[in-house]
């Protein structure tokens, strides 16, 4: 049976997490109630390092064999109610309602530590995998979710260019003047 058109247009067909397209009617309407309620809003971002030795090693049938074991993985490291967002190529985003930074950094790093021990094979080969992962939380002069993003994409790419298989967190890795801590 064929997918429903609407649902078919916001989901990754690779992945079956939703698109860019998903991201942002969800995070408007998240970030609204967020700003009505009070409720803290994170978003995390990730990307699988070294992605193109990947693919150019091993193929693109691998490549996006990858990317789903991440995804699945992933999946399995944040909570049942976060929407995952698959936002381009081997880069993610989950958003994510309450909790507190320190839940998420956990999250974070539950997420980064299950990729990192749990190999993709191919070609009858094990093949490590990592991802750098930035964390960012909304902030009371946000007025846009992209704001947030943003920044998680920052702390995301803080994390690549310190070693990679790591865990930024915007405000406290980089940002610092701007950050202020939520509950």
């Amino acid at each position: 049976m064929a997918e429903p058109p609407r649902r078919a247009s916001r989901t990754d067909v690779l992945t079956g997490w939703l698109n860019r397209r998903a991201l942002h009617d969800i995070a408007r309407r998240e970030f609204d109630r967020c700003q009505r309620t009070g409720t803290p809003l994170f978003f995390i971002t990730f990307d699988i390092d070294h992605f193109k030795s990947i693919n150019d090693r091993y193929g693109h049938s691998t490549g996006d064999a990858a990317i789903c074991h991440v995804t699945r993985l992933a999946a399995r490291a944040l909570r049942g109610y976060d929407a995952l967002f698959r936002i381009g190529g081997e880069e993610f985003a989950v958003l994510v309602n309450g909790g507190t930074l320190a839940d998420l950094q956990g999250i974070a790093q539950r997420l980064r530590e299950l990729v990192a021990g749990t190999p993709i094979f191919a070609q009858g080969l094990a093949v490590p995998m990592t991802v750098s992962v930035g964390l960012a939380a909304a902030q009371p002069g946000d007025t846009e979710w992209e704001e947030v993003l943003k920044r998680a994409d920052e702390a995301m790419y803080h994390a690549k260019q310190h070693g990679r298989n790591r865990v930024s967190v915007h405000g406290v890795d980089v940002g610092k003047a701007y950050f202020i801590q939520t509950a």
